[in-house]
Parts: C-alpha cells; structure tokens; sequence
C-alpha cells in the first residue's frame, strides 16, 4: 500500500527505463568492501602486535566518505549532462529509500535486542538523536553509548553533508561546487585546531564531527570533478605502489595523531594524523579507480551489499565476540570468522528480502545509476 501511495504521488519524477544511463565501476564495489573490511577489523579486540594497524582500519569509515562522495558527486554530474538539469527532489527521493529503510529498521532491531539482551541496552535519550540522523552529535556529548547503533553515527554525518550537493550543481554545474568542496578543508583543518586547543577527545569528539569529516568529502567530490572529463590508466606496479603507500600512511596517521585515542592531543598532531590520513584515502582511491582486474562475481556482490554488512557487524561482534572474556589469539580469529559469516548472511537475506523492493522503486527516479539491479528485473 506504501509503494502504491509513493508511486502515485511521485509519478510526475518517474524516469523510462530506457531513459536509464549507466555508470557503472565494479573496481568501486571493491573498494566498498576492502573499507568494510577495514572497519570490522577495527572493531575485533585487538591482536597482539597489531593494535595501532588494526585501529587505524577505523579509518575505512573516512574511506566510505571519499567513495560516497565521488559517486554522488559524479552522478549528478552526469544526469546535469544527460538531461540538462539536476532533480533535486528526485535527487532525495533517491536518498530516502537507499539510506532510510534499512537505518530505521537497524535502530528498530537495536532496541528490540536491547530489549533481550540487557548488555545491548540503547538508552531511550538517544532514540531522537537517532531518528533526527544526530546521532554524531550524541556520541560527541554522551561518548558511545549506541552500543550496537554506533557505526549509524556515519549516516548521520553523511545526511547532514548531502543536503546541499544537489543545490550545488543544479544552479552550477562544476565552479560552485569546486569551491564549495576546497572550502570544506580550511573548515575541517580550523576545527581540528580548535579541538586541539581546547584539548577535546580525539574519540570520540573529534572523530564524530561533520566538520571534521567533511574533508573527506570534499576530497570525493573534487576527485569526480577532475575524472569526469579524464581517464586514469596506470600501470599494474603504479597501482600496487599507490596501495601499499596508501596502507603505509593510513597507519603512520594513525600513530602520529593517535586519532581514535581519548587523551587528548594537540591541534599539530590531529591536523598531521588526519592530513595523513586524507591523504591515504586518495592513494587508495587511486590506486582501486578504473582497474582493469577482473573481480570476482562474489566480491562484487559483497561490495553491492557493503551498506548492510556495515550496519549489521556490530551486533554480531557484541554478542560473539565481546561477551567471552579473555580468549586466546585461536578462540578470537575463530569468533571473528563466525560473526563476519553471519554478518554476511543477515546483509544478504536483507537485501534481497527487504532492501531489493526500496531500490526497485528507487530506479524509478534515477537518471543514471552505477547499480545492476535494474539490469536484472
């Protein structure tokens, strides 16, 4: 009955199939994966010895801003191309029924668990933070009390962000939201001096703020400002250089600002960690973009699912992994194994179950699309 209401009142936005262009890089759908990866590793106890590369995989979140960015960003570029215009109301259409269905219903299944399992609690003065997409800014007063809502502190930081892109290129196509997106960096960098002046938290304060991770943003958007026009063609040893560069840096970052620690830190060291880490998360881009490997059907598909797996994770963990007290380094990669198993299984059972017929209405208000679900209906 919803759809039909949705489909009905919104008719007028609705796109042709045959109207539909693609764009599509499966190099991306890697990427997505290696920086969920990245986050679930982050989010284990730690092995002994590999504590600081462990937490710098955090960072995967600062990744996720760079690749969400690029793909909007560039997206809009080519429907402005396409079609003459961008639709902004269509634009946030398409926003709701990909990020809404599933962040309501995991902060359902958080309460419902919290419910069952005491440990699980999410405490009620959180619920409107949550709904109102603020819960970055909870977590920045309360520190993490989400429990197994954390990781929705990101979606929150990236709805607040993606309200004014659309505007953006509407009325200027590349100048305005060039300089929109160069902005973000004196923004992000004069906040970081901020907190490290008055000697907040580098988490979760300072990890938690738009502000703060609007740089990664801007670096996404900047990133699709320069390849929409251009290509990238390097060489196989170039790329494998950018990558193990990129991975170098990020957990250099993350030993020179100690940017997921609670002691704070001076503004010198966070501006340094997160510069480093900025500058890591283009290395890494560049190094995935436009690569010519062919991936594994699978490995696609987990990236295509990346947003669930990333939602999910954390309840698993908690309830797997956290609960068993002092396990040997045996007992811990065996624990963690089973809950990205079954991390895998619930993203799976819920995009094909539940996310699927949100994105089959989705594509009725897409202009171009880099998703293969409508090649498959």
């Amino acid at each position: 009955m919803l759809m039909d209401v949705c489909k009905s009142a919104l008719r007028p936005l609705q796109t042709n199939r045959s109207e539909i262009q693609y764009f599509h890089r499966p190099e991306l759908d890697l990427l997505r994966l290696t920086a969920f990866l990245m986050v679930f590793v982050a989010h284990t106890p730690r092995f002994q010895h590999l504590g600081w590369v462990m937490e710098a995989g955090g960072n995967g979140v600062c990744l996720f801003f760079l690749l969400s960015a690029f793909l909007i960003a560039e997206l809009l570029m080519q429907e402005r191309d396409h079609t003459h215009s961008v639709h902004a109301r269509a634009y946030l259409l398409r926003r709701i029924l990909r990020i809404w269905p599933l962040y309501f219903l995991a902060i359902g299944l958080g309460v419902a668990v919290g419910k069952v399992l005491p440990y699980l609690h999410v405490s009620p003065r959180s619920i409107p933070w949550l709904l109102l997409f603020g819960s970055n800014f909870y977590i920045a007063h309360y520190g993490w009390e989400l429990s197994a809502l954390g990781p929705l502190w990101s979606l929150s930081v990236e709805e607040q962000f993606y309200l004014a892109i659309p505007w953006i290129i509407k009325f200027d196509h590349r100048h305005l939201l060039r300089e929109f997106a160069i902005c973000c960096f004196p923004l992000a960098y004069g906040m970081l001096l901020w907190f490290g002046h008055t000697h907040a938290t580098p988490n979760p304060q300072v990890w938690v703020n738009s502000l703060v991770q609007s740089q990664f943003f801007a670096a996404g958007i900047l990133l699709a400002l320069y390849f929409h026009t251009r290509g990238w063609n390097i060489a196989v040893w170039q790329r494998l250089g950018l990558l193990t560069a990129g991975a170098v840096i990020l957990v250099a970052g993350q030993i020179a600002g100690h940017l997921h620690g609670v002691a704070p830190t001076s503004a010198s060291r966070l501006c340094l960690g997160y510069f480093m880490v900025l500058l890591s998360c283009i290395m890494l881009f560049l190094g995935f973009f436009n690569m010519s490997l062919r991936i594994p059907r699978a490995l696609l598909y987990l990236g295509r699912i990346s947003y669930g797996l990333y939602v999910y994770h954390t309840f698993f963990l908690l309830i797997l992994v956290y609960r068993v007290n002092r396990p040997s380094a045996r007992q811990l990669l065996l624990l963690d194994l089973i809950s990205l198993g079954l991390t895998v299984l619930t993203a799976s059972i819920s995009y094909q179950c539940f996310e699927r017929p949100f994105l089959r209405l989705k594509q009725r208000f897409t202009f171009v699309t880099s998703d293969k679900l409508v090649e498959v209906q």
